[in-house]
């Protein structure tokens, strides 16, 4: 998995957005994750990239956990159709640096829709076809 795209996702899921309750989406969001399936630019990971993809959520960062932790933070827009994520990249080489998504909340299971370009495109449907800049992430919560 390349590093942008472990960027992104772990961006995906950092900080509640302001004025969340405590029942909203960023306190439901926090634990970790772990990947079920994952799909970049139109192709699916392998079982190993998919087996070893891991998210840590806290209150305000969300961590990704592979090769090295990689920080990140969030912005949460629980209220448009879908449902919006707003990553930012917070170490180098990508430090700054937003990455727009869509995410679905069901319960345990976690599905999100990054756009891992650098354009302000936002995706408006959980689909990655070849070379489109888009990374699809089914996750689920581990059990303590």
């Amino acid at each position: 998995m390349s590093l942008i795209p472990m960027l992104a996702l772990a961006s995906a899921l950092a900080a509640p957005a302001p004025g969340a309750d405590d029942m909203g989406d960023g306190q439901k969001l926090v634990g970790t994750w772990a990947a079920k399936s994952a799909i970049e630019n139109g192709y699916p990971l392998t079982p190993e990239e998919v087996k070893s993809l891991r998210i840590v959520i806290s209150g305000e960062e969300v961590v990704f956990k592979g090769k090295k932790d990689v920080p990140f933070r969030y912005k949460l827009d629980p209220a448009s159709k879908p449902k919006q994520i707003d990553l930012t990249a917070q170490s180098e080489p990508l430090k700054g640096r937003i990455s727009l998504g869509i995410y679905r909340l069901d319960g345990d299971k976690l599905q999100l829709c990054i756009n891992n370009r650098t354009t302000k495109k936002r995706p408006t449907e959980f689909k990655s076809q070849p070379l489109d800049g888009m990374g699809v992430y089914v996750l689920e919560r581990v059990k303590k």
